[in-house]
């Protein structure tokens, strides 16, 4: 077991994955399945997110967004390992990207409509990680919060434009001008409309 990594009850096999600036992921085996352990990082400053990323992932579950929660502790947490590769790494060998924007287009909206803002969606290279199948999966709720102005779709949608995968015009800056003000469908359709 890894130095710093306490024992977790029913968790087998822990080894060091990854260490971000406010998280380190290990992974291990939880009732027959591979599984990915997030505790705080112990040189990090920031206070409480794993205990708010455990927050939003109970609240993103329950509406199909994000890897499964399965235990919680203080301090950690244990998710569904999401085998695959990150998106910026995906990105770079893809060429038709339009179907993985989409659905995770359609997961920007479900928080916008929770009013939920996941403040990772203008560079979310990190954030995704794209299974078999071009099935995108969004990580690392840490930053979560409410917003009675959620910009998770328009951030998003900015992304896709700086990369050219969508339409960078007046029309599409009022078209995400008028979602921001009204998240209808009819206006997310509009969006998803400028994916090219």
């Amino acid at each position: 077991m890894q130095e710093g990594m306490k024992k977790i009850k029913g968790v087998s096999n822990i080894e060091y994955l990854a260490k971000g600036s406010r998280g380190v992921v290990y992974t291990g085996r939880y009732k027959g399945r591979k599984v990915a352990v997030k505790m705080k990082n112990p040189d990090s400053e920031a206070k409480k997110r794993i205990q708010n990323e455990i927050i939003f992932l109970k609240i993103v579950n329950a509406y199909g967004v994000g890897p499964k929660l399965l235990l919680e502790g203080r301090g950690y947490f244990v998710y569904e390992f999401q085998e695959g590769v990150y998106f910026e790494d995906w990105i770079r060998e893809h060429m038709c990207i339009k179907k993985v924007f989409n659905a995770l287009l359609r997961q920007a909206r479900v928080l916008d409509l929770l009013g939920i803002d996941k403040e990772e969606f203008h560079r979310p290279l990190k954030n995704v990680i794209i299974k078999k199948g071009g099935v995108p999966v969004l990580i690392d709720f840490e930053r979560c919060r409410y917003s009675e102005r959620p910009k998770n779709v328009t951030q998003l949608m900015q992304f896709a434009m700086a990369l050219g995968l969508a339409k960078l015009n007046k029309r599409a800056i009022g078209i995400l001008r008028k979602y921001k003000g009204d998240m209808s469908e009819k206006n997310f359709g509009r969006v998803v409309s400028l994916l090219r």
